[in-house]
């Protein structure tokens, strides 16, 4: 194993370990905003991924949002999981938003091992990224999920 890679699994190792640390209390708290309560009874959201559910969600105008992907993500999540209908465990769409944001910051390590000198800095630079207050509200509201898919496809 080449140095390249021993950096690159110390930082997944500490960044992951941060991750859980600062974010995992609140990981289970129930759903505190309107939008996050009404997203998750929205109808074509609600039984998971069927053909209709999709046709639904890509057709502009047939509900609120749209926001197709966001609410593709959901529909994974509630296929597989199921769905937190009251609204009391949002833990399965926080943990998706916090993986989302961790997948981030690697994709921002990468991308500082190639284009900076300093190692520090590429360590340094992504967990900062990851633990900075403004996330906070990102992986926390359920219907940020669209801001976590921008940055992690922009950053692609």
């Amino acid at each position: 194993m080449n140095k390249t890679n021993k950096n690159f699994l110390f930082c997944l190792f500490i960044t992951t370990l941060i991750m859980i640390t600062i974010y995992s209390p609140a990981l289970s708290s129930p759903a505190f905003l309107t939008d996050d309560n009404a997203l998750i009874n929205i109808p074509q959201l609600r039984h998971g991924i069927n053909l209709n559910s999709l046709q639904t969600i890509f057709t502009p105008g047939t509900h609120i949002d749209f926001y197709p992907i966001r609410d593709l993500s959901y529909m994974i999540d509630i296929g597989i999981f199921g769905a937190p209908f009251n609204g009391t465990n949002m833990f399965v769409f926080r943990l998706h938003n916090l993986i989302l944001l961790l997948f981030s910051s690697y994709i921002i390590y990468l991308i500082l091992n190639v284009y900076c000198s300093n190692k520090f800095t590429v360590l340094f630079l992504p967990i900062v990224w990851l633990i900075n207050p403004f996330h906070s509200e990102t992986w926390l509201w359920a219907s940020a999920r669209k801001d976590c898919l921008n940055i992690a496809f922009t950053l692609l």
